[in-house]
């Protein structure tokens, strides 16, 4: 009997956006103000990117493997995708921000 797919996409998801984006996404919150001159303390909280990228991820791998146990679960599997892209969303506006309001140095 072959290990479930449900299973492994589980996984997979658990990598690629419950680790690889969630580390993408702090390093970056302190990492570009800094490149642009903004005091990293000032700039607004990314808490609510934070939980919905959480809230999302979860959603997902939760519904992927119950989909092996109740089919009804890929009805509302894509809502989790959603949620995450509503946080990107709200961690890019945050980064352009950022970047706009930095010090902007001219290089001759």
């Amino acid at each position: 009997n072959p290990f479930s797919h449900a299973y492994f996409g589980a996984y997979r998801h658990a990598l690629t956006v419950g680790f690889i984006m969630m580390m993408i996404v702090g390093v970056s919150s302190k990492i570009i103000p800094g490149f642009a001159g903004v005091d990293f303390r000032k700039t607004n909280s990314l808490w609510s990117v934070f939980i919905l990228l959480n809230l999302g991820n979860t959603w997902r791998i939760t519904s992927q493997i119950l989909t092996d146990f109740y089919p009804e679960a890929f009805s509302f599997i894509g809502v989790s995708g959603f949620i995450e892209l509503i946080a990107l969303g709200l961690w890019g506006y945050e980064m352009i921000r950022n970047i706009k309001a930095g010090k902007h140095i001219r290089i001759n």
